[in-house]
Formats: structure tokens, sequence, C-alpha cells
């Protein structure tokens, strides 16, 4: 198992830790950390995040509607954001500095692309061939570690078939190191196993 993963190195879906996001936003640039923290949190794909304006944030319910695509998805998903501190903090820091209609955004203008800042980033951090799904699948997992169900996570983050979900082994191996310890061996007598 590689330690910086996660998951085993065979993985083809390698999922970061704390310290692996931790080290990656430090090398991101500064306009960018809130949009991975976000991913992060949410586990929305980058095209669905890059998108989001202040219209889709409705301060009163605290949740943030993605506005659907007619072809593809014609009722958005919502995320409660007011029960996430971390993320209803990143909205609010984002607010404080919106300049514009999109929530983030580099000097007032959208987000198109980033794909030369995140893999210099990522190289820089030590996590060469990482994507900004990885953030998506990590989120997953401490959904799934928060208690949700599989059903539930499909509906907040995106995924059309359990199948596409069930790709990610969203099993956190050092929480279930414990209870799987405590699996105890059958009692024995003399002469043998019960």
């Amino acid at each position: 198992m590689s330690a910086r993963s996660g998951t085993d190195r065979t993985s083809r879906f390698p999922l970061l830790t704390d310290a692996d996001i931790a080290a990656l936003l430090i090398e991101l640039p500064e306009y960018l950390r809130p949009l991975a923290n976000f991913g992060r949190l949410t586990g929305w794909r980058k095209d669905k995040v890059v998108v989001l304006t202040w219209r889709d944030i409705d301060w009163e319910a605290e949740t943030i509607r993605e506005h659907g695509d007619e072809t593809k998805r014609p009722v958005g998903r919502v995320f409660p954001f007011g029960y996430v501190p971390p993320l209803r903090e990143l909205v609010r820091e984002q607010w404080h500095q919106r300049c514009g209609r999109f929530v983030f955004h580099h000097h007032g203008k959208p987000i198109k692309t980033f794909y030369k800042a995140w893999k210099s980033a990522c190289r820089r951090a030590g996590l060469e061939g990482r994507r900004f799904d990885d953030l998506r699948r990590t989120a997953a997992r401490e959904l799934r570690n928060a208690g949700l169900t599989k059903g539930e996570i499909m509906t907040l983050c995106g995924w059309k078939t359990r199948s596409m979900l069930d790709r990610y082994n969203l099993i956190d191996f050092r929480r279930v190191s414990k209870p799987v310890g405590a699996i105890r061996a059958p009692e024995t007598r003399r002469g043998g196993p019960v």
C-alpha cells in the first residue's frame, strides 16, 4: 500500500490523503486553491465547478445548485453547504472576494483551463500524474466514511450509475483496520478448534 495515495500502487484511481491535498494546495496558484478545495469537499467535476455563478448559491437554504445540462442532466444536483463548515467558510470567503458573477475566477474572469498550473503543482508536491478527478474520488470516500450511502453520494456528487462509483474502491483501510483487528480466532479447547 502506498502511504501517499491511501490505496495500493496498482489502483487506477488513487485516493489522496489529507497530507497530499495540503501539499497540493500549497503548490497551486492562490486563485485555484478554493476551486480545488471545493472539488475535494463536494466531489463535483471540474467542468461543473468552474461554471458556478452566484445565482447558483442559495444563501437562505445554504445550498449550491448545479444548473443542469438539458441533454445530460436536466435537473441539476444540489449540495447542502450549510452543514459542512469548511465548505460554508469557503463559499463565504469567495463571496467576500467576489469579482463578477463567477464563484471561482481569476481577476474576475472565468477559469476555463488550468491544466499546466495543475500539472506543475502536482509535480512540485510529489503527486505527478494526479488529476482533478482524484479530488472527486477522495470526496466520495470521505462522504462514505461520514456514513452516507452510495445512493446519497451518487446524488450529491453526480455519478449516474453505482458501477461508476464502485470503481473507486471507497474503503479507507485506516478506518477499517481497528474493527478488522477485533476479529478473533475461534476459541480453542484441548484437541483443537471448537
